[in-house]
């Protein structure tokens, strides 16, 4: 009989263990995720539009008189940012096709998918993209330098490696981002 109650003594001495997060919190820390990628959805869509935009102004009334293979650059940019615009889009329709209100299993299951095709547009679409529009730029850089002033042609010129870099730079945290959602995901359904 001691060694019950010493036993007892000691169950009773163990400290209550609380969980750091009830279910409201869960919620609404969910909610905010939700929120601010939408949010980056809507972002992201707009810059890319304003590009569009500032890049068919200068297609349209800078070098009117310039259409030339050289103009093609500018084609082949407006194109890819294009592109782009449609995959986020399909990205964010994707994204609201998202059920959160379901069980564990689907809403992770849905994530997954949702993160597999944003895998899928930065591993295969986006380096293309980047490319072509590197390309694009390259082919301007002629007719930059016949319309420009020296001055500005070398400004325009460090600008877009400047511009370009700063893009990788920002293009890999969102990757890495994504994937180490996924991975958290894929290794939550093992669970």
């Amino acid at each position: 009989m001691e060694k019950f109650k010493a036993l007892q003594s000691v169950w009773n001495q163990q400290a209550v263990l609380q969980p750091k997060l009830d279910t409201e919190e869960i919620k609404t820390k969910s909610f905010q995720k939700i929120k601010a990628q939408k949010l980056k959805h809507f972002w992201t869509i707009g810059i890319l539009s304003t590009l569009i935009f500032v890049l068919i102004y200068f297609y349209k009334f800078i070098y009117t008189n310039a259409i030339t293979n050289k103009i093609k650059g500018l084609e082949l940019m407006i194109l890819v940012i294009v592109i782009r615009i449609i995959l986020e889009i399909l990205s964010a329709i994707l994204f609201r096709k998202i059920d959160f209100t379901t069980n564990f299993k689907n809403h992770t299951n849905q994530l997954v998918t949702y993160f597999k095709f944003r895998k899928t547009i930065h591993f295969i679409f986006t380096p293309i993209i980047y490319l072509l529009y590197i390309v694009g730029f390259y082919l301007l850089l002629p007719l930059f330098k016949t319309k420009l002033s020296h001055g500005f042609y070398i400004y325009v010129l460090i600008s877009g490696v400047v511009f370009l870099t700063l893009f990788s730079i920002q293009l890999f945290k969102i990757i890495r981002r994504d994937l180490n959602d996924l991975n958290f995901l894929q290794n939550a359904d093992k669970e």
